[in-house]
C-alpha cells in the first residue's frame, strides 16, 4: 500500500514515467535474517535469493537504458 501511496504524488509519478525513479518495496525479517522484495506480479513479498536478485538486477539494467 505504501508504494501505491507514493505513486499518488504527481512528482513521483512523473519521475517514474520519465524513468528517473524506480520504487521498490523491501522487508527485512530480523528473526530469520531473510530479506524480501515486493513483486507486483504476485502481489506478495518474495525472499531475495540468487534467482530473484538476478531478476531484480536485470530489470534495473533494462530500465537504465
Amino acid at each position: 500500500m505504501q508504494l501505491d501511496h507514493l505513486m499518488s504524488y504527481p512528482i513521483v509519478r512523473h519521475q517514474i514515467t520519465a524513468k528517473a525513479l524506480v520504487l521498490s518495496g523491501w522487508w527485512f525479517d530480523i528473526a530469520t535474517g531473510d530479506m524480501y522484495a515486493y513483486e507486483r506480479a504476485s502481489r506478495s513479498f518474495e525472499v531475495i535469493d540468487r534467482a530473484l536478485a538476478e531478476r531484480l538486477a536485470a530489470r534495473l539494467a533494462f530500465r537504465a537504458r
